[in-house]
């Protein structure tokens, strides 16, 4: 992992607990299940980012 990606854990880190409420259903975007799917597509493309 490069010294830019450790800094930039926080932030992605918060990105992946306001998607755990998503999909709880605390976020009015949870109601609009595009949103939902464009937001899993951007983390899911940073966690490639973060693993590889």
């Amino acid at each position: 992992m490069s010294g830019n990606q450790i800094s930039e854990l926080p932030e992605f880190l918060s990105e992946m607990t306001a998607l755990r409420e998503l999909k709880i259903g605390n976020n009015p975007i949870a109601q609009n299940p595009e949103s939902v799917e464009t937001k899993m597509k951007e983390i899911n493309s940073k966690v490639v980012l973060y693993i590889s």
